[in-house]
């Protein structure tokens, strides 16, 4: 089985609250739990369901962005763990423009899914 860098629930909340400014809603939504979506993520990898680490970034990107497990800044927390967790397992690529949020507002609305992200960030420019 692959192993991947996989984040934990304070590693999220950190990315979390190192993006969100002091004027917006802090901290995490009283009726939803991180860790349920991070364990949903995690199930995925033990079971064989993520084979490569861009699925690996969709999936965390997909589910934090539609748990809405924050109060403010779900789809910003969502887009920097994706960046981070390519970067944690030695991808980085090259996005243009509003795209990545583009895709993370798609998916949560339904009109894309994170295996279609996956394969969008696969297809993507790596840095040199």
């Amino acid at each position: 089985m692959t192993q991947f860098a996989v984040l934990g629930p304070s590693q999220v909340i950190t990315l979390h609250d190192y993006l969100i400014g002091q004027h917006e809603l802090q901290g995490l939504s009283k009726d939803k739990l991180l860790d349920a979506v991070l364990v949903r993520v995690h199930n995925r990898v033990r079971y064989g369901f993520i084979v490569d680490a861009y699925e690996l970034a969709a999936c965390y990107a997909g589910f934090i962005a539609k748990g809405h497990c924050f109060n403010e800044a779900n789809k910003r927390t969502a887009a920097v763990t994706l960046f981070f967790v390519l970067k944690a397992n030695q991808i980085e690529v090259q996005f243009k423009g509003h795209a990545l949020g583009e895709w993370i507002v798609a998916i949560v609305n339904n009109e894309k899914t994170e295996t279609k992200l996956a394969a969008w960030l696969k297809n993507l420019p790596h840095a040199s």
